[in-house]
Order: C-alpha cells, then sequence, then structure tokens
C-alpha cells in the first residue's frame, strides 16, 4: 500500500526522494491533545543530505496518534530512520523512531502532514 503523506511533495521536490531522515536531528517535538481531544505530535527535523549538499528543517504533523511509547528525551535526540508503514487493515500509519541518541519510540497514527520545509544553508 503506498503511503499518503500530505504535502510530502515539499520534501520530495527539495530532496528527489522521500528521506529516511539518518542523521536528522530533532529541532522540535511536541504533544498536545487538541481542543477535541485529538491527540497529536508534531516533530521538526534538520535534515542534511551530504550527497548533494541540500539541508532543510523539516515540519511533520502526525494526527489521531494512539498506542504511543516515547522515550529517552536528552539534550540533543537524533535520528537513525523514521520509520513509517501503513496498515493494510485500517490505512493507519506506524510510526517508529529509531535513535542515534535520545528520543526513540513509536506510536501509530491515522494522518500524516508535512508542514514548513525551510531549505537551510549546508
Amino acid at each position: 500500500m503506498e503511503l499518503h503523506i500530505e504535502n510530502s511533495q515539499k520534501v520530495t521536490s527539495l530532496f528527489g526522494y522521500w528521506p529516511k531522515f539518518c542523521d536528522a536531528k530533532f529541532r522540535y517535538f511536541s504533544f498536545e491533545v487538541s481542543e477535541r481531544d485529538e491527540e497529536r505530535i508534531q516533530i521538526r527535523l534538520l535534515y542534511l543530505d551530504v550527497d548533494k549538499s541540500i539541508g532543510a528543517e523539516i515540519e511533520i504533523l502526525f494526527s489521531g496518534v494512539s498506542r504511543i511509547d516515547i522515550n529517552n528525551l536528552y539534550d540533543e535526540n537524533v535520528l537513525d530512520e523514521l520509520v513509517i508503514v501503513r496498515n493494510d487493515a485500517d490505512s493507519n500509519y506506524n510510526i517508529e523512531l529509531q535513535a542515534c541518541c535520545g528520543i526513540s519510540g513509536q506510536f501509530n497514527c491515522e494522518r500524516i502532514v508535512v508542514g514548513k520545509v525551510i531549505e537551510r544553508d549546508f
């Protein structure tokens, strides 16, 4: 099943692909419950593609979040990989934050939206 990440073209048009976000630094991480009792996680990652000398700060919002198991918030948090798998049975997503250091864990969500993508000097 194809991943359907809203506004993903903001990322793919810059890098030419959807990255695994290896070695991306967390610039922001939040968990909130909206006024409609919807749980959301928002992250902002600084990702660099050294081969292409391209960098960007990428905001991703996960909504309809459930089954949250997040650990290890450190001073510096770096991903090894952001794993996104779409569940065929219900079209929800299984998200895994594989860490180099810091934040790690997993959760499920109903929707993924790319927010701001700000190109950064390398």
